[in-house]
């Protein structure tokens, strides 16, 4: 198998960076790390002239952006921030849309490691996402708003323990009773800290909690709340834990109409992030998705240059807030 740059950084102990601009000729590197790149060269037998087709300048680099679901707008503000970093260092994003397949988001990453690209961006599908060969090839991979159990990699998401918190002490507060919770689809401890942040605000108390799984969806949140409606007929509040849930939650309640917080009280989340033609007032816990991009996108130019700032399994935890009420819309 040739030897690729990947490998050649790897040899030498520096970055696929530093690794372009020693071979490129173009930009200053210090005399000792130039001797180390070249002696991996010559003892990987990695030929120049591909290096020449293959090697972007400096400057003229890029990464990979593989999101989960591209039509959910919190992953486009994701984007939009990932960008604007990338844009002041010259570095070109290309976009892949996973759709939760981890089929599609294996394909993703064979084709990022084929172009060589200077580092990936993740959102993961599942907690158990295969990224060893990305570990293998030494791309520097940084994922976003959950991090994967079967690789300690730097994470950039919001302290989502907080925001069930936010969620569940809001509700305290109105003195609700029976709440339910709309959750995502993964039952995995950490995949469910927005869950576990509102249970820890009613341990010392009677409130019931019921919960629902979803599929993160608009459809997924409208089934979820028809069962919870239909079978827990105490229900007086919602905490739903995806914006898009969000939606179909209040979609479902608006169908038997029932009013908001008059017939049942809702939180949701992430609705900072969804624009729609009919208001309802909705108290949201909100993430800040632009600002989780550029931590994400600064994170992975350090894992780039090697400085050392960034601890491979470092957990980066934004803050979030509750807003209340938020106008969102149904349809």
């Amino acid at each position: 198998m040739a030897a690729r740059i990947q490998d050649v950084a790897a040899r030498a102990g520096v970055s696929t960076a530093t690794v372009s601009r020693v071979l490129s000729g173009v930009d200053f590197v210090s005399v000792e790390l130039s001797e180390r790149v070249w002696r991996a060269v010559r003892e990987l037998g990695y030929r120049r002239n591909r290096v020449a087709r293959r090697l972007r300048r400096p400057g003229g680099e890029m990464w990979a952006l593989i999101v989960s679901d591209i039509e959910n707008r919190f992953f486009t503000s994701v984007a939009r921030g990932v960008e604007d970093v990338a844009n002041e260092s010259g570095i070109t994003v290309f976009i892949g849309n996973t759709d939760n397949d981890p089929e599609r988001l294996g394909r993703y990453l064979e084709t990022a490691l084929a172009e060589q690209v200077a580092g990936i961006i993740l959102t993961p599908t599942s907690p158990d996402d295969d990224v060893s060969s990305v570990i293998s090839a030494g791309t520097p991979l940084v994922t976003i708003d959950q991090p994967l159990s079967s690789a300690s990699l730097p994470t950039v998401t919001t302290d989502h323990h907080i925001g069930g918190q936010l969620a569940g002490s809001f509700l305290a507060a109105r003195g609700h009773r029976t709440i339910g919770v709309v959750a995502g689809p993964q039952p995995v401890a950490t995949w469910n800290t927005r869950l576990d942040g509102l249970m820890s605000c009613f341990q010392s108390s009677d409130t019931r909690v019921v919960v629902e799984r979803g599929d993160n969806k608009v459809a997924g949140g409208m089934a979820a709340t028809a069962h919870l409606l239909d079978n827990v007929p105490s229900l007086d509040a919602l905490f739903v834990t995806n914006n898009l849930m969000t939606i179909g939650a209040l979609r479902e309640i608006d169908s038997r109409g029932l009013t908001i917080p008059g017939d049942i009280d809702v939180v949701g989340y992430d609705l900072n992030s969804e624009e729609w033609t009919r208001s309802v007032p909705v108290t949201s816990v909100n993430q800040d998705p632009r600002r989780i991009g550029e931590v994400a996108s600064r994170t992975l130019l350090d894992l780039q240059a090697g400085t050392g700032r960034v601890p491979s399994s470092d957990l980066i935890l934004l803050e979030p807030h509750l807003q209340e009420p938020a106008a969102v819309g149904l349809h």
